[in-house]
């Protein structure tokens, strides 16, 4: 018989196998555990938390969406308090009725029936959250065959601030005399009119009204068929105003009137 080989020079295949293994494993352990090489920026690239200056514009594009499940070509997010996306020009000339190319933000929608810009809010029982706000001396411009539209359970609502003495809420203008600055379609309710009781012997009727001046308008009807009365003349002082009928009623009658300031 031959020598028989030392114990510890004789190696399975298996030992062999699990030899490999550990090595392998600890070749990714390594790997894993050490710092990798880091790439150098390339100037083409956008790189994020710094100024990325450019001479020419900037696009993104994803092609991805479709019309059943859309999606976003670029989206900014804030977790904190901040904005998600803003938009700055930095051209101080803009005006109302050139601001294309002196804006912000722009929006285009290239279908017939896409939004431009949109913006959403919670909705809340307080009103105080905003889909879309606009700041300036110009704080929104809608322009097109409606320039702005509104829906919802008040369309459009306008308001001023406290301190500005003779602020409007919604102001309306037409640009020359064949023209209309407001136009109603339905009802209208003015909070400054209502009716008033005229009771019977009596040929006028005073209405307490805040805001009211020498200078303010009023309108007044009888509010029922009374042959023979008329209203003689509506007075108007400050903090409220007087109807006059032409003499005294036999029986009490609405009187229906409507403020208009001056």
């Amino acid at each position: 018989m031959g020598e028989q080989q030392p114990e510890r020079a004789r190696r399975t295949r298996r030992a062999v196998l699990a030899a490999a293994a550990g090595s392998a494993a600890a070749m990714a352990a390594t790997a894993i555990s050490a710092p990798a090489s880091v790439l150098g920026h390339d100037v083409d690239d956008v790189q994020k938390g710094t100024d990325n200056p450019t001479t020419a514009a900037t696009l993104i594009t994803n092609s991805h969406g479709t019309a059943d499940t859309p999606d976003q070509g670029f989206v900014g997010v804030s977790t904190g308090l901040g904005t998600g996306l803003h938009g700055f020009s930095g051209d101080t000339g803009a005006t109302p009725d050139d601001p294309v190319e002196r804006t912000g933000v722009l929006g285009t929608a290239a279908g017939v029936s896409g939004f431009g810009v949109t913006g959403f809010g919670d909705f809340t029982d307080s009103f105080n959250t905003v889909g879309v706000f606009g700041s300036g001396d110009n704080g929104v411009i809608g322009e097109g065959y409606f320039g702005t539209v509104g829906v919802g359970h008040f369309g459009v609502q306008g308001f001023t601030t406290l301190d500005d003495p003779g602020a409007v809420g919604v102001f309306a203008e037409a640009a020359a005399t064949n023209q209309y600055a407001l136009q109603a379609i339905g009802r209208v309710k003015f909070s400054r009119s209502g009716r008033v009781l005229l009771g019977s012997s009596k040929s006028s009727v005073k209405v307490t009204l805040a805001a009211v001046t020498s200078a303010t308008h009023v309108f007044a009807q009888i509010g029922s068929l009374r042959p023979g009365y008329y209203i003689a003349s509506v007075v108007p002082t400050t903090g409220s105003f007087t109807v006059y009928l032409n003499k005294a009623l036999t029986q009490g009658t609405y009187i229906h009137w409507m403020v208009l300031d001056a």
